[in-house]
């Protein structure tokens, strides 16, 4: 069963759903880095890196992630990607732009030092396979992921992998490991695309940052 992205609940539902994913409906408003990515065949060295709401600057054929940080307390979102920190407790709130019609299926995972990866979308056993996502621009997903006790102090590698094919959760998963989390951005994007047999088509994105562990007194 494919995960769609349209229906959704309030975040104040969020305890009744997954213990790590809530719902939301609103478009993420706070600003956030959002890196948007050409084809990978046409990929230059350095990633267009823009910051401001996911609506701003996004060229034609473009696809690419963003991510917030929303406080588990309430308050409003921050931005985790160039300050490479999110708060353990908190939630990581994703949105999307994506100007190639072909691209309809969004995977997320996150690496981490040691750890097997972190599978946000789809989230098992909730789902089982890719998100299917629409053409659109500054498009935010209908969940937030909290960073809980199975992360870790430390680097967070979130990849986003936006292919023309869905992706089955189980067969995808065993093809990904904690090995991935040393490699290089672009030697990252290479091996995921090999291990999966993705097209030249398929846009694959590394983000980066930094969880902090609150300190016990």
């Amino acid at each position: 069963m494919e995960t769609v992205l349209e229906h959704a609940s309030a975040p104040a539902e969020r305890e009744s759903l997954a213990p790590v994913r809530g719902w939301v409906t609103a478009m993420a408003t706070a600003a956030l880095v959002l890196v948007v990515v050409q084809p990978w065949s046409t990929q230059p060295e350095d990633e267009l890196r823009a910051r401001g709401t996911a609506e701003e600057r996004i060229a034609e054929g473009l696809v690419g992630m963003g991510v917030s940080g929303v406080p588990s307390g309430g308050g409003a979102e921050y931005e985790v990607i160039a300050s490479k920190r999110v708060a353990a407790g908190d939630y990581l709130r994703f949105s999307y732009s994506n100007e190639r019609n072909e691209l309809g299926h969004l995977f997320v995972f996150a690496l981490q030092e040691r750890k097997t990866p972190h599978w946000y979308a789809p989230m098992p056993p909730y789902e089982n396979r890719s998100a299917v996502i629409g053409h659109g621009t500054g498009e935010t997903l209908p969940f937030e992921i909290e960073i809980g006790d199975s992360h870790a102090a430390g680097r967070l590698r979130i990849v986003a992998v936006f292919s023309e094919a869905s992706l089955e959760f189980d067969s995808t998963a065993s093809r990904l490991g904690p090995d991935l989390f040393g490699l290089a951005d672009e030697a990252l994007i290479e091996e995921v695309r090999s291990r999966l047999n993705l097209s030249t088509s398929a846009v694959i994105q590394v983000l980066e940052t930094q969880v902090e562990k609150a300190v016990a007194p």
